[in-house]
């Protein structure tokens, strides 16, 4: 069991207060793993309003254009050349200035909006890897980022085929990174998508590999 709790009158004053409240503390113990419990606080209050305004302006982000990229160089540690390039995703908000990514891709998650984020960050780095083919660079790779919500939808393959298709790039020059989560958490689906993947020509790569529960079986 979940469990939320608030104590009146310190935590509400009226019983649709105290549900309110409780109902807060419920959604931080679920968030939190689950089989657990937690106690309301105003920290947390704030903490809901401020996910909420954060959710709220990611739908409009990819619209707004408050959303890019950079491009990190990954070195051969050998010869010193640059291998690849690892797509990382930025957001400044209109009102909230620079939002950290740890603070809103797991609300992107939350909230479904990281399909569309996530179809779009897969776009801009097709774009960036068609600008290195026409500088003769096609060799490098640039390594996006999968998220376990994009690895599950069903068009989720086809989609990266017509993007790279529109983009004018070989699959070859890209580089998923699956998080190891996702792999875990649907192993069957995930391989045969995986596999499907990797014989369209993209390199995979596992993401954060043995900060959870992997096991070289995977």
């Amino acid at each position: 069991a979940s469990i939320g709790i608030a104590m009146y009158p310190g935590d509400g004053q009226t019983a649709e207060e105290l549900l309110k409240n409780v109902d807060m503390a419920l959604y931080e113990a679920k968030r939190e793993g689950k089989c657990t419990w937690r106690f309301f606080d105003v920290d947390l209050q704030t903490s809901v309003f401020e996910n909420m305004v954060l959710k709220q302006g990611l739908r409009e982000a990819v619209q707004r254009q408050e959303l890019h990229l950079v491009f990190q160089p990954l070195l051969d540690s050998r010869s010193g050349e640059i291998a690849g390039f690892e797509s990382l995703l930025r957001w400044n908000h209109a009102d909230c200035g620079p939002i950290p990514p740890g603070r809103f891709i797991p609300l992107a998650e939350e909230s479904g909006a990281i399909q569309a984020i996530g179809a779009w960050v897969f776009d801009e780095a097709c774009r960036f890897a068609a600008r290195l083919r026409d500088l003769g660079k096609e060799n490098i790779r640039v390594n996006v980022n999968v998220s376990p919500r994009q690895l599950a939808a069903d068009d989720f393959t086809d989609g990266l085929l017509r993007t790279v298709a529109a983009a004018g790039i070989q699959p070859g020059q890209m580089e998923l990174e699956i998080t190891e989560t996702a792999l875990i958490s649907s192993l069957e689906k995930c391989i045969a998508k995986l596999a499907d993947l990797r014989g369209a020509g993209f390199h995979l790569a596992l993401d954060d590999f043995g900060s959870g529960y992997s096991s070289l079986t995977y």
